[in-house]
């Protein structure tokens, strides 16, 4: 019973959401910004260029960002997952269940 309810004290810690919100505005970020810059350049850069020239901007400027190693994490998942997307590997880890 205690390692539930220390399970429920880490739930209910501010700052953990805070965290995972910061991850996901970097994720959300780099998708917003996929979408402006590419109706905008006359070249198609791949999705996974995105987010990691997000998180390195986030790094880069990280002294001035508040929470900039979460939103760098944030942007490294959307490469993971615009990487996982091209090869094929995310349409089988959601279909395991599904038995396609």
């Amino acid at each position: 019973m205690a390692q539930l309810n220390d399970a429920v004290d880490g739930l209910m810690d501010e700052e953990m959401w805070v965290e995972v919100a910061a991850i996901g505005g970097g994720y959300l970020g780099t998708s917003l910004a996929q979408s402006t810059v590419e109706g905008t350049v006359p070249f198609d850069l791949p999705n996974e260029a995105y987010g990691a020239v997000g998180a390195a901007g986030f790094l880069m400027f990280g002294d001035s960002i508040p929470y900039a190693d979460q939103m760098a994490m944030g942007a490294g998942l959307y490469t993971v997952d615009a990487l996982a997307q091209r090869v094929g590997v995310k349409d089988q880890v959601t279909n395991i269940g599904g038995g396609a």
